[in-house]
């Protein structure tokens, strides 16, 4: 089975069109913490489908758009 991970660069890219330069400012627009996004884009952790569904919503991507398989 592939692995999945978040498209962290993609994410970034997708945050820096509406302003959200930094972890604090991606944290606030989602209402988490910044020590969460920061685990999410270090790769630290995977997020949980409720957070792919918010950050799709809140940069206005498809949940399927922020993760990518990477070949076993």
């Amino acid at each position: 089975m592939p692995e999945l991970v978040l498209r962290t660069s993609f994410l970034r890219e997708k945050a820096e069109e509406v302003g959200d330069t930094c972890d604090a400012e991606i944290a606030k627009r989602i209402g988490v913490r910044q020590s969460t996004i920061s685990r999410l884009l270090t790769g630290e952790t995977f997020p949980s489908v409720r957070t792919l569904y918010v950050l799709g919503g809140a940069y206005n991507v498809a949940m399927d758009e922020l993760i990518a398989e990477v070949p076993a």
